[in-house]
């Protein structure tokens, strides 16, 4: 039997030569793992992402980062802003790595906007290029991998989120 040419790919997969009933077998638990998924449903509604005060994780960290501009030491600041919108204070994952507000405290918010969208950008085309080189060479499936990367990358691009 002869191989096809692939219609996506621009070489065959790993699963190219998998016998009929092994792919029936890989499909029906890729089927099954989409049904389990929907159990999520089922959960009802996902905690509140604001404290007890009724502030938003995104007012938390804005206070951070502009008690870090006024002087104010990371954990010195974080803590403060715990507690004054009722947060808990361990355990000790609730302070977050101080790395991205030490640069927005250091950079002005324009700056900090700009960065985050050429983060974005460079990420997308540095994906795109090596999407086109090794995977896809049929714009079809080029343009399908783009639409995904972007859907990915929105959150990058989100004006109400920038400081």
């Amino acid at each position: 039997m002869r191989t096809r040419p692939p219609l996506w790919l621009a070489t065959p997969s790993r699963y190219a030569g998998v016998t009929r009933t092994r792919a029936r077998l890989i499909l029906g638990g890729l089927a099954l793992l989409v049904l389990l998924s929907f159990q999520s449903l089922l959960l009802g509604d996902a905690p509140s992402a604001e404290g007890a005060a009724g502030a938003s994780d995104l007012a938390l960290y804005e206070g951070i980062v502009a008690g870090m501009r006024s002087g104010g030491g990371y954990y010195d600041v974080a803590a403060d802003q715990l507690r004054a919108l009722d947060y808990p204070l361990r355990p000790f994952l609730t302070f977050r790595v101080p790395t991205l507000a030490v640069v927005q405290a250091a950079l002005p918010p324009v700056a900090v906007v700009v960065l985050m969208l050429s983060i974005s950008v460079s990420a997308g085309l540095a994906w795109l290029g090596l999407l086109m080189a090794r995977a896809f060479t049929r714009p079809a499936p080029l343009v399908a991998a783009a639409v995904l990367l972007a859907g990915g990358l929105v959150a990058f691009v989100q004006w109400p989120l920038w400081p």
